[in-house]
């Protein structure tokens, strides 16, 4: 038994070992690892790379910018490689059993940024759990390229031109895909997105051309936790089938101007909402989102914040409605979300905030006013906004700083900084500001 042990220590010594004596190309780099080899190479020849590392134990094994095509020779050398990226090389297929040769422990494969317009075929590679093919010329796929790919959980295929999915392209898949990167593709509609079933958990159809989100009937997402749909040509979202475990859903970049009263409804459990960077008048009912915690409203044509839009929300801590058209915050908009944090309205057009308006924003540490056309200090500051840190008031018509107005008597216990630059301001009367005010920015016009 221990001549057994010495023998195996031995022979794993040799498989780890870097090669001798320039047998690798110059332009490789190799390392010992307790894993395996690490091996680099770039401008080389695929082949005589692989011929060398015949029968050894590769943890990592990166290809760049290579000086050849494939081809099949008579015999492959077989090397055990846990991940490989083949990248920049140009390529425009490969056979079958290149992969397979130097598959059998792979679990990790990169060939992006090389000329495939066609799958190739991947054969057999039975522990593969990521494969990154993203950054080709990609068109199309047949319904057998990942049917023996029975491990995989995360497939990138981004930077393509793909247009649609033949039928059961991805049914070898249902059970262990996780993650499905499409963006950047040409898809012009989600119904051409034939999925994969219900353990996909985060999906990215980002900066496509998809007009349509009426979510097919044959989706099933009863387990997707992030959907990015942001950057298409969305205008309008209707209602879904419902989505119970989605945590996160990107829409940001498209033309969305209407918003379907109910479709919130059926992602109610979503806690990150990006809806910035649309064509969006009046925010829809976020009420039965009980777990939403972060919303997105930037860059929109929003002109009120309604009174008690979020009076549901009970988890929020991170609204954000920069570069709208917002005039007047009510003293009910905020009501009863004491539990924000992050509070940010700059851009807008606001010459009305109601006394008491932030009142109930006891955890509030970040306020952004800056770029409005007049703010009343008394009524942006309170007693009970003891966590306030920063304060942004620049850009605003402001013309004197009253005493008291950011003094700890009346709460502002935490604050630290305060912007005012570019309000006109004419003066400052004693005791406007507290000793742990560290940072008060004063000037321009």
């Amino acid at each position: 038994m221990r001549w057994c042990l010495l023998l195996l220590g031995i022979g794993l010594a040799v498989a780890y070992d870097c090669p001798k004596d320039g047998r690798l190309p110059p332009s490789c780099v190799c390392d010992e690892s307790e894993h395996g080899m690490l091996v680099r190479c770039h401008n080389s020849s695929i082949m005589p790379i692989l011929k060398v590392l015949n029968g050894k134990t590769v943890d990592i094994l990166r290809i760049e910018n290579c000086t050849d095509s494939f081809s099949t020779p008579e015999e492959l050398p077989v090397v055990f490689v846990r991940k490989v990226t083949i990248q920049s090389c140009e390529f425009e297929d490969s056979p079958k059993t290149m992969f397979e040769a130097i598959g059998s422990r792979m679990r990790f494969l990169n060939v992006e940024r090389n000329k495939f317009q066609v799958f190739p075929e991947f054969g057999r590679l039975g522990i593969l759990d990521t494969l990154e093919i993203g950054n080709n010329d990609l068109t199309h796929m047949t319904r057998t390229t990942f049917a023996e790919l029975l491990r995989l959980r995360t497939l990138r295929m981004n930077n393509g031109s793909l247009t649609h999915f033949p039928t059961l392209a991805l049914k070898s898949l249902n059970k262990t895909l996780l993650t499905l990167d499409l963006s950047h593709n040409l898809f012009t509609d989600i119904a051409a997105i034939l999925l994969p079933g219900s353990h996909l958990k985060k999906l990215d159809l980002s900066y496509n051309l998809i007009a349509s989100v009426r979510i097919p009937s044959f989706w099933n997402m009863s387990a997707l936790v992030e959907l990015k749909l942001n950057n298409n040509k969305i205008t309008e979202l209707v209602t879904w089938n419902s989505m119970a475990t989605l945590k996160v859903l990107d829409l940001r970049g498209n033309d969305i101007r209407k918003i379907s009263n109910n479709f919130f409804k059926s992602v109610e459990a979503v806690e990150m909402l990006d809806v910035s960077s649309n064509s969006i008048v009046e925010i829809p009912d976020v009420s039965m989102m009980k777990s939403l915690a972060n919303i997105n409203l930037d860059n929109n044509n929003i002109h009120s914040l309604g009174e008690g839009l979020f009076d549901k929300n009970s988890k929020l801590k991170t609204v954000s409605c920069r570069n709208n058209r917002i005039s007047h915050i009510s003293k009910d908009t905020f009501s009863t979300v004491s539990g924000i944090k992050l509070l940010f309205l700059n851009n807008n057009t606001i010459n009305v905030i109601e006394k008491g308006a932030f009142a109930k924003l006891h955890e509030v540490v970040e306020v952004g006013l800056s770029n409005n056309k007049h703010i009343e200090i008394a009524n942006v500051t309170d007693p009970d906004m003891k966590r306030l840190v920063t304060l942004d008031l620049s850009s605003n018509r402001l013309e004197t700083l009253k005493r008291n107005d950011f003094a700890a008597d009346h709460g502002l216990v935490s604050l630290e900084y305060v912007d005012v630059r570019n309000t006109g301001l004419e003066s400052i009367e004693k005791g406007a500001f507290h000793n742990k005010t560290s940072t008060i920015l004063i000037g321009g016009k």
